[in-house]
């Protein structure tokens, strides 16, 4: 009986040290800590790229804009941003930005002779009476100035003359810094030209502050 109970005993610690033979030899998968830590560091992430300004943006290029008076706009542009805190160099020298873009519209103002009368049309047994209206051929707006030549059938209108520009700031690497666009309609095409290049001027002016205090690229030259 003695022995019969030490034989079970026995299977029984035998059975206990092949189960625990079992888990210390079995393959697991396992991942250490540090391994684990490594593969985290590692994940894909956004990489924003700041400007690349940091505080020098003091030297600016104004290149000639695309399009009709590109060169003309492009001068008005340097004499509105000398002056102020912005040195304004020319295109092949040095410069920690450059002020590029397009004149998207470029039309001049017409004054036109149209002479207004009266048309009559019959329509269900009634006659009806109406002045012919001014109408503008290129969608401008049209202001009646004076009577022509004493009558009071004859006018002369006005065309408006438009301006529309875009421009951009980019740093030397070709980075965007700040872009806007802007249009205006005037009497003349020069008041309408420079009322463009004001408003966009002043706009960069009040940007420069903030260009500045972004922090600068890596890499980016001091």
């Amino acid at each position: 009986m003695k022995n019969n109970r030490s034989d079970a005993e026995t299977g029984r610690r035998g059975d206990a040290e092949t189960r625990h033979g079992f888990f210390t030899v079995s393959p697991r998968p396992c991942v250490p800590v540090s391994l684990l830590l490594l593969l985290i560091g590692c994940s894909p992430r956004a990489v924003v790229k700041p400007a690349a300004s940091g505080g020098r943006l003091e030297r600016i290029a104004v290149q000639a804009l695309e399009g009709p008076a590109g060169a003309e706009i492009a001068g008005e542009f340097r004499s509105a941003l000398e002056g102020s805190d912005l040195r304004v160099v020319d295109p092949n020298q040095k410069a920690d930005a450059f002020l590029a873009g397009s004149v998207v519209e470029h039309k001049a103002g017409r004054k036109l002779l149209v002479f207004l009368g009266s048309a009559q049309t019959v329509s269900k047994d009634q006659t009806l009476t109406a002045s012919n209206p001014i109408l503008s051929l290129s969608g401008g707006q049209t202001v009646p100035l004076t009577p022509a030549t004493g009558a009071d059938s004859p006018r002369i209108v006005a065309e408006n003359a438009t301006v529309g520009v875009q421009v951009k700031l980019v740093d030397a690497s070709g980075t965007p810094l700040w872009a806007e666009q802007y249009s205006y309609e005037a009497l003349e095409l020069t008041t309408a030209r420079r009322a463009v290049v004001k408003y966009l001027a002043r706009s960069l002016k009040r940007e420069v502050p903030r260009l500045r205090r972004q922090p600068r690229a890596a890499g980016a030259q001091p």
